[in-house]
């Protein structure tokens, strides 16, 4: 009989294909009827699958390739193996497991779904698609199986045909998360926000730790200017998973728009301290601590986003402007060798500076 693993670790990631979605599946494990079969394979099978549901993927795959020496037609152990492979990344190799698993039983949807699913992380859509829809053939109350091609039509780019499956997939199985939270990506992408907001939060509703849904609600508040809806969603995030980037910068830059000046200060170097490549922190705690009539500490930061970023023109010409302010012209000048582009905007600032010198 099948089950479902529960485990939220066993959910793959899929981000280098999916946008900001990083658990698609519970990924089914199959166990084996004893019965005719050698006990030696039943229990190599089964270390094998526990192995496997402790993220032990190399030793899986080990204790796998024994087993199929024993019972080499055995269609759930081809099965368990090209999963295994999909977690190791090795595509290609799952295809080949997943395609002898069905010529073994080809009733068997879930083979179809996790076949489809191995060409989506190889990013071969059309194929996908092919696999998606025999698993559906051969029960279309699979509703994972729904989902799933409803990832395939969006990167396709058949946004209607997305929503329809998305959607059969949440009324086939409502207590999921993830449809509704594609749905919320998808209307998002359409501009039609009212519909994004319900979904996200349906989604939430389904699982109130779904990091995807909530931070995704918070872009969609903040890009309506709704920074007060967005500071909350932001900060439920960050409750879950308190190393991610995304939550503390956006949360600094939230505080700026609500001219919380000291919060958006302490917010952005905590940012920094997490991760001081990201992308124009620096920047934005200068433009911070400038509304506090902090210039030193505003041309500090200016100066690391120039180590950082070294032709990022708004860095270059805020510090022109602040050193023009302290009236040190000398210095807009020297800065002038460390741009790499020639920027009207700060060519006038040289310009500017060496008349007063």
């Amino acid at each position: 009989m099948n089950i479902f693993w529960l485990n939220p670790k066993l959910r793959p990631s899929i981000s280098d294909i999916i946008n900001s979605i990083q658990q698609l599946q519970n990924i089914q494990g199959e166990q084996i009827e004893e019965e005719d079969l050698k006990p030696e394979f039943v229990d190599l099978y089964n270390q094998a699958r526990d192995l496997y549901g402790n993220e032990q993927f190399q030793e899986s795959i080990e204790v796998l390739k024994t087993a199929i020496e024993i019972e080499p037609q055995s269609y759930q152990l081809l099965n368990l193996i090209g999963n295994v492979s999909n977690e190791m990344k090795l595509y290609e190799e799952a295809t080949e497991y997943f395609k002898k698993s069905i010529e073994l039983y080809p009733q068997n949807s879930f083979t179809y779904k996790s076949l489809g699913h191995s060409y989506l992380y190889l990013k071969k859509l059309d194929e996908a698609v092919i696999q998606l829809n025999k698993s559906i053939e051969a029960n279309p109350q699979y509703s994972h199986a729904h989902n799933l091609l409803g990832v395939c039509y969006e990167r396709l780019q058949m946004e209607d045909k997305a929503e329809e499956s998305y959607k059969i997939s949440h009324v086939l199985h409502p207590q999921q998360s993830l449809p509704s939270c594609n749905l919320g990506y998808l209307f998002e992408r359409k501009q039609r926000f009212q519909e994004s907001e319900s979904w996200l939060k349906k989604s939430i509703e389904i699982n109130p730790n779904n990091y995807d849904a909530i931070i995704e609600l918070s872009f969609l508040y903040y890009n309506q200017s709704k920074y007060e809806e967005a500071l909350i969603y932001c900060k439920r995030a960050l409750e879950i998973d308190p190393l991610q980037e995304e939550p503390i910068q956006n949360i600094g830059r939230i505080y700026l728009h609500l001219e919380q000046y000291d919060e958006a200060i302490n917010c952005l170097k905590k940012a920094i301290q997490v991760n001081d490549k990201m992308e124009n922190m620096y920047f934005t705690l200068a433009y911070a601590y400038l509304q506090k009539f902090k210039y030193h500490q505003a041309i500090y930061c200016l100066k690391k986003q120039i180590k950082v970023d070294s032709i990022d023109i708004e860095s270059f010409g805020m510090l022109g402007d602040q050193y023009i302010h302290e009236k040190k012209y000398e210095k807009v000048i020297k800065y002038k060798k460390y741009y790499k582009k020639d920027d009207m905007l700060f060519l006038d600032q040289i310009h500017g500076a060496k008349s007063y010198i």
